[in-house]
């Protein structure tokens, strides 16, 4: 009988070594948690730290593993109905987690390969049933305006709700934690959407209406200030002009009453030459009236004009100059 060479002996010992620790040991990553289940049956241990782990060979004991970070599903788009009688088609997103293991196996057992599908399809149909009850709650003008502000409000509103309305039975009932549920995409029907452009375009127009009749409105307002403001200031200007003019008529009669009779034709005419040079010290452009007494300087020169009658006394501050 031929002997079995030492190797070999040695080699069959390390293999059956490594089968039996592969059959009574198991892994748990950072990433993940174990369920143990004793004879068909969940237990209570559940593995939380990463790290290798012991069990019974099957079929006394298995594992089941799951990962604890967050999952990501999306639900169908179906056709949902608002508040105000609206047909809306409406697909939301949904991000969980495991919280509770032990429950989850209990409730959804593997009995498939992936062992998320059961989770999924019962959250598929809590989000489904809270889509429907929450926008049944809310106007067609909540999801499609054209204040973007006001749709991001009433879709945080609805989301928030979608959540409230969802996440404690998952919780409590199959040990999943809704974390975070939103509208992925919503439209409407053909049939709806030139109702819903209509309406849109009325808003606006009212809208616009509001806005011009605010415009005009203080327009109005505007101008009826200026021209009260524009009457006051020309009254007193006018006013102030008048007492300026009476001022001067009067200090024009007192001079006059001091000057000799004789005298009276020199003094005026040497006026105008004084108005005259007050307007032509600067290069000026000067526009004078052929009748005027000023012009009578140029027209005859050596003859002053006569000593106007009182309360009509000329005006001997010159042309203005431009």
């Amino acid at each position: 009988m031929k002997r079995v060479a030492f190797p070999t002996i040695i080699a069959a010992a390390a293999l059956v070594a490594v089968l039996v620790i592969y059959m009574v040991t198991f892994q748990v990553r950072f990433n993940e948690q174990a369920v143990r289940i004793r004879f068909g049956r969940a237990d209570s241990n559940v593995i939380l730290e990463p790290g290798l782990q012991f069990k019974w060979p099957r079929p006394f004991e298995d594992v089941r593993i799951y990962d604890r970070r967050l999952h990501i599903i999306d639900t169908p788009e179906t056709e949902v109905k608002t508040a105000d009688g609206q047909n809306l088609i409406v697909g939301c997103y949904a991000v969980w987690e495991i919280k509770d293991p032990l429950l989850y196996s209990q409730r959804l057992p593997d009995d498939n390969k992936d062992r998320y599908r059961d989770g999924e399809e019962k959250l598929r149909v809590r989000i489904t049933e809270a889509r429907q009850t929450v926008i049944g709650r809310h106007n067609m003008a909540d999801l499609f305006n054209l204040d973007p502000a006001l749709v991001a409000k009433s879709r945080e509103a609805i989301h928030k709700e979608m959540l409230d309305a969802a996440a404690p039975g998952l919780l409590t009932d199959y040990g999943i934690n809704l974390r975070y549920v939103a509208i992925r995409r919503n439209t409407v029907p053909e049939e709806t959407t030139q109702a819903i452009l209509a309406s849109m375009s009325a808003e606006r127009n009212a809208l616009a209406e509001g806005y011009r009749q605010e415009g005009k409105s203080r327009a109005d307002a505007i101008k009826s200030a200026a021209s009260a403001g524009k009457e006051k200031i020309m009254a007193f200007a006018r006013r102030k002009a008048e007492r300026i003019k009476s001022e001067g008529d009067r200090a024009a009669a007192r001079i006059l009453e001091q000057i000799r009779t004789e005298d009276s034709d020199l003094f005026i005419w040497l006026r105008y030459l004084d108005a005259l040079d007050a307007a032509l010290k600067e290069r000026s452009t000067i526009f004078l009236d052929w009748n005027t007494d000023l012009f009578k300087i140029f027209n005859a020169p050596l003859a002053a004009p006569k000593l106007p009658e009182p309360g009509h006394l000329p005006n001997l501050d010159g042309p203005k100059s431009e």
